[in-house]
């Protein structure tokens, strides 16, 4: 019986998809990669630390402009060949085709992508928001308060066990006070 959980966030790359749930004990990773999928969980007890950082996208970024840049190249190659009186009927369609494709990438160099990475001592967890950023820095703050409120119930745990295990001295029976 698999215990509830909720999901926190994903992530997407070129290959491998990658959803984060939120269980009871901690965060589990259902990766999948072509036809595989992969489990792994971190549990708040074993989190080092929680990282949120922005990053671009140095691939996606250039590949869309290379793209963008080759219809704008193959728009200006016919427009050069062609040397009628009106240009721009003739270079308006690649302009267009172009357009989507560099769009997207001065709107991810601008806009960035806001990632919470969760390292526990085994493994780690990676969400990615593109557009939602009030919610990576919800995310972000309740990942960090279980892990808190985690670390402070294994901290109490241990502090109770070692106070249990101290001897206590032999009580004083017989002697002069």
């Amino acid at each position: 019986m698999n215990a509830p959980r909720t999901k926190l966030g994903r992530s997407t790359q070129a290959f491998a998809r990658e959803a984060v749930y939120e269980m009871a004990d901690g965060l589990e990773t259902e990766s999948s990669e072509h036809y595989e999928v992969i489990r792994k969980r971190v549990l708040f007890e074993d989190v080092l630390f929680v990282t949120y950082h922005q990053e671009i996208g140095i691939w996606f970024v250039s590949l869309n402009v290379l793209i963008g840049g080759l219809f704008l190249f193959l728009g200006a190659v016919i427009v050069n060949s062609q040397r009628t009186g009106n240009m721009w009927w003739i270079a308006l369609p690649w302009v267009i085709m172009a357009a989507p494709f560099l769009i997207a990438a001065s709107l991810r160099a601008i806009l960035r992508v806001d990632v919470v990475t969760t390292y526990g001592r085994r493994s780690k967890a990676v969400m990615r928001f593109s557009f939602r950023k009030a919610r990576a820095r919800e995310v972000y703050g309740h990942i960090c308060a279980r892990v808190r409120q985690a670390h402070r119930n294994l901290e109490h745990e241990i502090a109770e066990s070692a106070a249990a295990e101290v001897p206590q001295p032999p009580a004083a029976e017989g002697l002069p006070s």
